[in-house]
């Protein structure tokens, strides 16, 4: 099902089967990327809190993933409710707090979206778990993997076909497949 179609040709789809089908009749103008939404928390976070900056006052809702500061205005308009591109610094430190509320690749991907612009984001369902992508305009690409049962970060550069540091994931070689062929898209 495609939630919503925007005006500079990106849609957003919250199954990427559907995307890549859709994505097989499009032209190469066309970006796909996953709508990465994040979990509810517990009810007792239902609650209005307040984060001062100077003379400013904000006002959020971490149940609601609503926020009343202009990063979330400008993004709701963009992406649906509880999009990870929604999420303002005044949610991302909330949840943070939150012990058992978000699990450490939300908020890793909520960070890069928040602080990194990564703002496209490609699921990709392996035999063992699920990998992201994230890409943010340069020619970076994150990549997000379970090794050792945490998720990791991993930073590769398309352009000079490089690690970032030279770290690499465990079967770099299949993951770079991976990242040619979503280069292509």
């Amino acid at each position: 099902m495609e939630l919503k179609a925007l005006n500079n040709n990106i849609s957003i789809y919250d199954d990427l089967r559907i995307a890549e089908k859709e994505f097989s009749c499009r032209k190469n103008n066309f970006v796909i990327y996953y709508d990465y939404r994040i979990p509810e928390i517990n009810t007792k976070f239902n609650k209005v809190y307040i984060a001062k900056e100077g003379v400013n006052n904000f006002y959020f809702n971490p149940y609601k993933a609503e926020c009343s500061c202009e990063y979330y205005k400008k993004n709701i308009s963009i992406f649906p409710q509880r999009n990870i591109n929604t999420i303002c610094k005044h949610l991302y430190k909330k949840y943070k707090l939150i012990n058992n509320g978000i699990d450490e690749i939300t908020l890793l991907l909520i960070k890069n979206s928040l602080f990194y612009n990564e703002k496209k984001l490609i699921r990709i369902n392996s035999k063992d778990d699920v990998i992201y992508f994230g890409l943010n305009g340069t020619n970076w690409m994150n990549v997000y993997l379970k090794q050792n049962g945490r998720y990791i970060q991993f930073a590769f550069n398309i352009e000079q076909r490089r690690w970032s540091y030279g770290l690499n994931p465990t079967n770099s070689h299949l993951i770079e497949i991976l990242i040619d062929k979503i280069n292509l898209l």
